[in-house]
């Protein structure tokens, strides 16, 4: 593990001697500017917040007024019951209200961890293969360089033998090469703008300007597999079911009576002969009778439980669909591996000894120039198919890696 972090440590200070972006700098300047990633740490620090600003009890309400005052003047002395009132009202929470609230926000912080541990391992699969396309963009360059150069190579020397007069080499030979050397410019052409759109595409992800990559590809281990269900993604919709089932909990809820009380103290004057007058207090208790609506709150629990039955089957529809995109990746992961051994143990050594026997031959006479070249150019496309597929191997792997991902608890 040490030496891992030592050899990551030094790749990183040598890219930043020669300007260049590695596969894990880019990875971290997404995770650390991805808006979405923000977005849902503040919510899950909104969810703790809420979590403590639980009131045990809903706000005490107060009422201060003249009550029962004359109409046939404003004496406050001048009727018996004439008082002035203040009185204390408060509303008690339903039974099991409290723990119903603060176990939907345990539920959420725990959802919204989930959901930010899936960001993070989405955006290393998503900007890791970005990273490899422009990786593999310029690679393909460099392949297409080198092609140019070997084909500049063989234009001097086609030149040389025809300089020197050797009978098996003519004019057309000369220009064959250059018409050779000015068709690799116009792929390169190509793929520089094919380039410069893998780099927007990266650079969206990216807090600096984007630098040329190193030209070493990362090392990417076989993630071994792993239960889908504790896959941080499917951890999330797991908590989304039990939110759906607590919704059940809390149209039930609803069909419990509202309880509150209240207290009045009511100060009298005295009356108009100077008599003292009895202050007067008052006690009382109120609750609701669930009669008219008790059709609707039977519907509404109904709804409930049918909306956590639907978010059941999206989580069994998920897994399913982790399943097969993890079958794909495999499958595609085996056959890169198959073409890339063909590729470097057979195609490209068997190009380069055809080469190697085709220049012999034309510096003899025996062979022409037109076989020359268009070994050469199987060569290189040889190279650049390996290459391709190397970048699709790492981008399974990524692929892989993301759906092997395991959930790292709170």
């Amino acid at each position: 593990m040490f030496q891992k972090i030592k050899i990551c440590l030094l790749l990183t200070l040598a890219c930043q001697l020669v300007l260049c972006t590695p596969f894990e700098i880019a990875i971290e300047q997404a995770q650390e500017s991805d808006n979405i990633l923000k977005a849902l740490e503040l919510q899950s620090e909104a969810w703790q917040v809420n979590n403590q600003a639980i009131l045990p009890l809903p706000n005490t309400t107060l009422g201060i007024g003249v009550m029962n005052v004359g109409t046939d003047g404003f004496d406050l002395n001048s009727e018996a019951m004439t008082q002035n009132q203040i009185k204390i009202s408060q509303r008690l929470p339903k039974r099991g209200w409290k723990r119903w609230q603060k176990k939907q926000n345990s539920i959420q912080i725990e959802r919204h961890h989930w959901l930010i541990e899936d960001r993070k391992a989405w955006l290393y699969e998503h900007v890791g293969s970005l990273w490899l396309d422009v990786h593999l963009k310029q690679a393909i360059i460099s392949l297409r360089q080198e092609l140019k150069q070997s084909l500049k190579q063989l234009t001097i020397s086609v030149q040389n033998r025809y300089q020197s007069g050797i009978i098996s080499t003519d004019q057309a030979d000369i220009l064959k090469a250059r018409l050779a050397v000015t068709a690799i410019d116009q792929k390169v052409i190509v793929d520089k703008r094919n380039l410069v759109d893998a780099q927007s595409a990266l650079t969206e992800w990216l807090t600096h300007e984007l630098e040329p990559l190193p030209p070493e590809l990362p090392t990417i281990n076989h993630s071994p597999f792993t239960d889908l269900t504790r896959h941080p993604k499917i951890l999330a919709l797991s908590q989304e079911n039990t939110l759906a089932d607590l919704q059940i909990e809390k149209s039930e809820f609803n069909q419990q009576p509202q309880w509150s009380f209240q207290l009045a103290y009511g100060h009298r004057q005295n009356d108009p002969a100077g008599q003292n007058r009895s202050d007067l207090a008052s006690i009382g208790i109120t609750f609701d009778l669930p009669i008219f609506n008790r059709k609707h709150h039977n519907q509404a629990t109904l709804r409930a439980a049918l909306l956590a039955d639907a978010q059941q089957q999206n989580w069994q529809q998920l897994i399913k669909q982790f399943e097969t995109q993890r079958e794909l990746s495999i499958n595609h992961l085996e056959s890169q591996m198959d073409m890339l051994s063909v590729y470097k143990e057979q195609l490209i050594p068997q190009t380069e000894a055809l080469i190697s026997s085709l220049l012999t031959g034309y510096s003899q006479g025996a062979n022409d120039l037109d076989e020359v070249i268009l070994a050469q150019q199987n060569l290189t496309s040889h190279q650049i198919q390996k290459t391709i597929y190397q970048h699709e191997q790492l981008k399974s792997l990524l692929k892989l890696g993301y759906y092997n991902t395991i959930g790292v608890p709170l």
